[in-house]
């Protein structure tokens, strides 16, 4: 026989693979995991400015709570109230320098058609104590509802407005 080379000395070291485990993820679960994490950072902060936004509606409603409607001061201090918070989200607002009757018409206009607004005009310039307090409720009650229906957008709205409320410069370019 010939003489047989040695094959072991051939033979290279096997080098086992890596163990691979059966949790671990991909490549495009990670990706997922990103933009999942990427994606619940970018609600969780557009819901913190959305409640942080809200905070000035909120604290009227908790002012509106401790207002006694039955006091006959309370006609004063509610529309106070409504110019503070229109006030709160838009700082140069036609209205807030406005007349008694467009402040009484943008009021009217956040109302439903069924809920009537008194007079401002008699409520806010006569004497307190002759107001009734049927008045003084419904007053009162039209004041929640637009403090709880408020959205800080539609205090801006030049639309819900009476045309001569609108600033000069918005009327040429209309």
């Amino acid at each position: 026989m010939a003489a047989e080379p040695d094959l072991l000395s051939y033979l290279a070291d096997i080098i086992e693979p890596e163990r691979v485990i059966p949790w671990q993820p991909a490549l495009g679960h990670w990706l997922l995991l990103v933009l999942a994490i990427l994606a619940l950072m970018v609600g969780c902060v557009l819901a913190y400015r959305l409640w942080r936004n809200d905070r000035p509606r909120r604290l009227a409603l908790a002012e509106l709570k401790q207002i006694n409607w039955q006091e006959p001061t309370s006609i004063a201090t509610l529309n106070q109230l409504l110019k503070r918070l229109l006030q709160n989200y838009h700082p140069q607002h036609p209205l807030l320098s406005g007349s008694t009757q467009l402040w009484q018409q943008f009021l009217q206009s956040l109302l439903p058609a069924t809920m009537p607004l008194p007079d401002l005009a008699s409520l806010l310039y006569q004497d307190p104590r002759t107001s009734s307090a049927q008045t003084r409720e419904q007053w009162w009650q039209a004041c929640a509802y637009i403090i709880t229906h408020f959205n800080s957008k539609t205090g801006a709205n030049r639309g819900a407005l009476p045309a001569e409320t609108a600033p000069q410069a918005e009327k040429t370019h209309a």
